[in-house]
């Protein structure tokens, strides 16, 4: 069972210089082994929202965020009781390096 509180999480938008999207496949079954996702993850307690999405960009693509900006925020209620409710928070990402 989860924490009942919501669970902040960071959701990157990163653009190539053609305007595609970076989208990651996933290889952990918990969250869907095979699916595609945009890079993210968890904000962790005492941590700054901009530094969240830094760790997370840098820690499963290897790239460095040189900015960004936030978007929108979208609720992802849990699908059934005891399940984990997220709070996605979508940021769309420059990249220092490219993206291919």
């Amino acid at each position: 069972m989860h924490n009942p509180a919501p669970v902040p999480i960071v959701r990157l938008i990163v653009l190539n210089a053609a305007g595609k999207v970076l989208l990651l496949r996933r290889s952990n079954t918990a969250y869907g082994d095979g699916l595609w996702c945009l890079p993210g993850g968890k904000v962790d307690y005492g941590e700054l929202v901009e530094d969240a999405c830094r760790k997370e960009l840098s820690e499963e693509t290897g790239i460095e965020c040189q900015s960004f900006r936030f978007l929108f925020f979208q609720n992802s209620l849990p699908p059934s009781i005891g399940g984990m409710h997220c709070i996605n928070l979508y940021f769309e990402c420059r990249a220092t390096s490219s993206v291919k």
